[in-house]
């Protein structure tokens, strides 16, 4: 009965929160535009993943999420989006460059084996 309760209060707290307009969960931290502008070139999910830096699953939910905006003709506007999500990613691949090519000055280091 105790329990009831508390389930009870619960969403009744939930569902005033939502009426209120209070938005309920996690912030989207995805690069929800990036995603969407690098399947429109044709881009699979595992290198849209990489680029973006995220999981192919939030890739997969993001063009999912995508394709019912599409259907339902309300898709959003990515352009102004785009700019600042390209800009990080066009820093974040100088500095793999930059680290990839400090690498081939130094020589590997040997690597000992141990038998048992």
């Amino acid at each position: 009965m105790e329990r009831d309760l508390i389930r009870d209060r619960v969403i009744n707290g939930l569902r005033a929160a939502k009426e209120r307009g209070v938005r309920i969960g996690r912030k989207k931290t995805r690069p929800s535009a990036l995603i969407r502008r690098l399947r429109s070139k044709g881009l699979t999910y595992r290198k849209i993943a990489e680029l973006s830096n995220c999981s192919q699953g939030s890739v997969a939910l993001e063009i999912r999420e995508w394709e019912k905006e599409k259907s339902e003709g309300v898709e959003k506007n990515i352009d102004k989006e785009i700019d600042s999500e390209l800009v990080d990613l066009t820093e974040q691949l100088q500095v793999k460059d930059e680290e990839a090519k400090g690498d081939d000055d130094v020589p590997p280091t040997p690597v000992s084996v141990v038998r048992f």
